[in-house]
């Protein structure tokens, strides 16, 4: 339904505020306002006026004179033309003016009548007057009845029409006057509003609406959101509950946990009293067992007294009788008789005397079988008590203990955060074939050795900051540790002296990795330090000459951990780096041969695979000789990667800690099957490369572990040893038993008031003198640990780098 293009103003402003009617008419508008654009209005201020509309209220005669030469309509701002080209001619040549311009432009100045240049023109002041003056009706309410009588009414339009026909009869124009104030009625008085003022009112109104949908939209997204929102925070609340629950359960477990608890004190009251009674036992065993000693050293001396006395009477009666030989044939029969009784008296006494002897003997066997009795009986009756308590107790209840309190951790830790999944499963060492051994307290003698006797032997000092590495070598029979330190040195101390013989300066940042040089070792028989820090470079060391001897540069950022080849004689080095990369060096060349890329982070630790008993020099396969070796590594992206050695390809990626790891290491035996891994996570993991899964976990730490290490023990009856230790930023050093994570072995703690942490440790094989007889075997073993002060500032303090465990004397003297 076409309205037209004069609205009212009242009503048009009034269907602003409608709903669906508004929307119908702002479509209208938008369809009609677009077809407007393209029309021209009937009242012009400078075109000239539509004839028809003036011939309504004037006479066609008076308007002849008045009609434009180009547009035949009613000229508006009329002009004459004074040409002189047809100056003689025999009528006036009016132009509407804005007619005149529009075809002079068109047309190059050409003159509209006889088409020549130089057109000329002048004001018609009597016609515009003329114009001026003629009476005409409203122009908006003529275009409007226009319109409506060329559409008429057009099908399923009717009732629409009447209303229209309604509203336009209540909205007419019927204002007469001059075209000179016509401009001024539609200014301020007429009803009816332009085609301008329709595309105007209609632009706003699709604004109005465009933003009212963006608002409904916004309006139906909050909604939605709403509603997902909710359904959320029902569902967490219903995991909640869940949770609460299974926390509820678990506060009855711990309940009975307690009761449990209760039990296990009275038991072990019983066997504190057991181990009284037994030490009382045991005191009373030793003092019959002195007895009985006293006893058999009293018979041994009556049976010797009484030898000699049988012997000095056997020796009198021999005199006597040679004396009584000559003279008892002379004798009397009163002298014989006196021979006789003294025959009879010596017989007497010799037959008490051995009497006295057999009672002896009998009462000693006698006392010795009570005695073994006695002894016999008390020990099986501790070996029974202990049995069943031990048994009782360590396999049943502190079982069901660790199994609860692992439990309880586990739920709260649900509930402080609900979107987090439950900590990694622990791996049940039962599963594990590499740790179905069972431990007993025969197997762990050496270490049960060490733990009873070690001590601090000695001190080095000298480092100005943290030491981050130390190493130990033997040369031409002395022994040296060399360290590297934040204070920018590696330093060497001669262990035979304890005191610094070196220390180079050329890193320009600190230092974090030093290492002997093995390669120059074999190859040079010279004692070569290895350093790497974070100032980018690699360095090599001469001890005897003071002297830098070589330098790799290739990494771009921090270079961490380092470590030789075990094959070749070590002429190849691998080195971890801030720049994500793992790199490994050829030493004789000084060149790098492969660049290992796999890594997110920074590689912190490296180490290569152990030595194969088939490899013990040189192997001939592959392009560097290392077939059948592999480097692991230890990266800040909280992963250890497997690399091979002549592919660069990485192999395996364990996955598990849950931060930086900063150690790792092989196994050292050839059978190298797992991995050691140290981490800031302050937990220390056990990793089985043929299942490529992880086997053990240590979580007694409370702060990162910055070294681990496979320990020297040897194992009764096994080639290897199982126990392993760790040192951590928490001031200790732990040891583990690696076929149980229930309980560390034995717990050895720095000094708190000078101590800030321990970063690296090492076995050392070192010689003792005992009796003026050098000894040295592979039990002597002494941990060299570094303790490094996190938290002073003084630059003038000496730091202490080395503290040493020994157990070497101890077991020396006892064996």
């Amino acid at each position: 339904m076409y309205m037209g293009p004069f609205l009212n103003k009242n009503y048009l402003e009034k269907t602003l505020h409608q709903d669906k009617e508004t929307l119908m008419l702002a479509l209208n508008l938008e369809r009609d306002g677009k077809k407007l654009k393209h029309e021209k209005e009937i009242f012009s201020s400078s075109g000239c006026y539509d004839k028809d509309w003036i011939f309504l209220t004037n006479r066609l005669q008076n308007l002849n004179p008045l009609i434009c030469c180009l547009c035949n309509q009613v000229a508006n701002n009329a002009v004459e033309l004074q040409c002189n080209e047809h100056e003689n001619a025999d009528q006036v040549y009016l132009i509407g003016e804005e007619c005149l311009q529009t075809y002079l432009k068109q047309n190059n100045g050409k003159c509209p009548i006889q088409q020549h240049d130089n057109c000329e023109f002048s004001k018609n002041r009597i016609a515009r007057q003329q114009v001026s003056d003629l009476l005409v009706v409203c122009p908006r309410q003529y275009d409007l009845e226009q319109r409506k009588s060329k559409e008429g009414i057009r099908p399923g339009e009717k009732e629409g029409y009447e209303d229209e026909t309604n509203w336009t009869s209540k909205s007419k124009c019927n204002h007469k006057g001059k075209i000179k104030e016509m401009k001024d009625h539609l200014d301020k008085s007429c009803q009816l509003i332009s085609i301008e003022q329709i595309i105007s009112l209609v632009k706003e109104l699709q604004s109005q609406l465009q933003t009212e949908k963006l608002q409904t939209e916004k309006y139906t997204n909050i909604k939605k959101k709403k509603e997902e929102l909710k359904e959320a925070h029902l569902k967490n609340k219903k995991e909640i509950e869940n949770l609460k629950e299974s926390d509820n359960k678990k506060s009855k477990q711990i309940q009975q946990l307690n009761v449990h608890i209760s039990i296990f004190r009275i038991f072990f009251k019983q066997i504190d009293d057991l181990q009284c009674e037994s030490v009382k036992k045991d005191a009373q065993i030793a003092e019959l067992t002195k007895n009985i000693q006293q006893l058999k050293l009293e018979i041994d001396q009556n049976i010797i007294q009484f030898k000699k006395q049988f012997e000095q009477c056997q020796g009198e009666c021999n005199i006597c009788t040679n004396k009584l030989e000559g003279p008892v044939k002379r004798n009397s029969d009163a002298q014989h008789k006196q021979i006789e009784e003294l025959n009879v008296n010596t017989c007497h006494f010799l037959k008490n005397l051995s009497d006295d002897i057999k009672h002896l003997k009998s009462e000693r066997q006698l006392n010795e079988k009570k005695q073994n009795e006695v002894v016999s009986k008390i020990n099986n009756d501790n070996i029974i008590l202990k049995q069943q308590l031990v048994g009782f107790v360590f396999d049943n209840l502190l079982t069901e203990i660790e199994q609860l309190k692992n439990e309880t951790k586990s739920s709260k830790d649900q509930i402080n955060q609900i979107n987090v999944n439950h900590n990694e499963d622990k791996t049940s060492e039962y599963n594990n074939p590499l740790l179905q051994v069972k431990s007993n307290q025969s197997s762990l003698s050496n270490f049960d050795l060490f733990r009873s006797s070690s001590k601090l032997v000695n001190t080095l000092t000298g480092h100005t900051n943290i030491i981050w590495s130390i190493d130990y070598s033997t040369f031409n029979d002395r022994q040296f540790i060399c360290s590297g330190s934040n204070d920018n040195t590696v330093r060497v101390w001669d262990i035979n002296t304890n005191k610094q013989i070196r220390s180079f300066n050329g890193h320009s940042d600190y230092v974090y990795c030093v290492k002997f040089s093995s390669y120059h070792y074999y190859n040079h028989c010279c004692n070569i330090i290895c350093s790497s820090s974070s100032d980018k470079t690699i360095r090599f060391w001469d001890i005897k000459h003071n002297q830098q001897l070589n330098l790799f540069n290739g990494h771009t950022g921090a270079v961490c951990g380092i470590e030789f080849s075990p094959f070749n004689n070590g002429r190849y080095l691998c080195s971890g780096s801030g720049d994500w990369t793992v790199r490994l060096w050829d030493v004789e060349t000084s060149k790098s041969v492969n660049i290992f890329n796999a890594h997110e982070n920074w590689v912190r630790c490296v180490d290569f695979s152990p030595l194969q008993s088939n490899n013990n020099k040189s192997n001939s396969i592959g392009v560097i000789g290392g077939n059948g070796y592999t480097i692991c590594s230890g990266s800040n992206d909280n992963t250890i990667r497997i690399w091979d050695v002549e592919t660069a390809k990485s192999l395996i990626v364990f996955k598990g800690h849950k931060d930086c790891i900063w150690s790792v290491k092989y196994r050292s035996n050839e059978l190298g099957n797992t991995i050691l891994s140290g981490s800031e996570d302050a937990s220390v993991r056990l990793w089985d490369i043929r299942s490529c899964q992880q086997i053990q976990v240590f979580n007694e730490h409370t702060s990162y572990v910055y070294a681990v290490e496979y320990s020297p023990f040897v194992i009764k009856n096994n080639d290897s040893s199982n126990v392993i230790c760790s040192a951590s930023r928490d001031n200790t050093i732990r040891f583990w038993d690696i076929r149980s994570n229930k309980n560390q072995l034995h717990v050895i703690k720095g000094n708190e008031n000078e101590d800030g942490g321990i970063c690296c440790l090492k076995f050392v094989p070192l010689k003792k003198k005992i009796k003026n007889i050098e000894q040295k075997s592979n039990d002597n073993y002494s941990a060299i640990l570094e303790i490094s002060q996190n938290h002073t500032t003084d630059n003038n303090k000496q730091w202490n780098i080395i503290l040493s465990f020994d157990w070497t004397s101890k077991y020396l003297k006892n064996k």
